[in-house]
C-alpha cells in the first residue's frame, strides 16, 4: 500500500506501512522494529537512577496517597527521595507515608487541599521546617 506524498515521513495507522520520502520502509522510533515484532513490553520497569542520583533529595507529591501519584511517590522512594505525601485523605495519605520507608527512604504525610492557597502555604512551611528545603515538587 503507497502512503500519499503528504504522509509520508509521519505515523501512519498500523496496517500501512511508514515510509520514507524515497518510498523505503522505515521505523520512525528504535523501539518501533521491537514493537511491530511483538517483542517490546509496555510494561517494563524503568531505572530512574540512571537518568539521576536522586538520593538526598526532598519530594512534595500532591495526590501521593493513591493513583498516579502514589506511584510517583513510591518511585522516588526507591530511588533514596525522602517524600512528602500531600493528599485531602488523611487516612490513605498516613498509609501511604508508612509504607514508602521500606523502600529506602524518609517520608511524612500532610494533608491539604491544594485549591485552598492557605494551606498550601501552611503545608510549604511545615515541609520547610521538617525537612529544610524541597527538591522536587510533583
Amino acid at each position: 500500500m503507497k502512503i500519499s506524498p503528504a504522509c509520508q515521513g509521519v505515523f501512519a495507522p498500523i496496517w500501512a506501512k511508514p515510509l520514507d520520502m524515497q518510498g523505503r520502509f522505515f521505523y520512525p522510533h528504535p523501539r518501533w522494529d521491537k514493537y511491530l515484532r511483538g517483542g517490546f513490553d509496555f510494561h517494563e520497569r524503568r531505572d530512574m537512577g540512571r537518568f539521576a542520583d536522586l538520593s538526598g533529595k526532598v519530594a512534595i507529591v500532591t495526590g501521593g496517597a493513591v493513583g498516579i501519584g502514589g506511584a510517583v511517590a513510591s518511585a522516588l522512594a526507591e530511588n533514596g527521595v525522602s517524600v512528602v505525601v500531600v493528599d485531602k485523605d488523611p487516612v490513605a495519605a498516613e498509609k501511604k507515608s508508612a509504607a514508602l520507608p521500606a523502600l529506602g527512604a524518609g517520608s511524612a504525610a500532610i494533608v491539604c487541599d491544594v485549591t485552598e492557597p492557605e494551606r498550601v502555604r501552611s503545608m510549604a512551611e511545615e515541609v520547610m521546617q521538617r525537612f529544610g528545603r524541597v527538591d522536587i515538587l510533583v
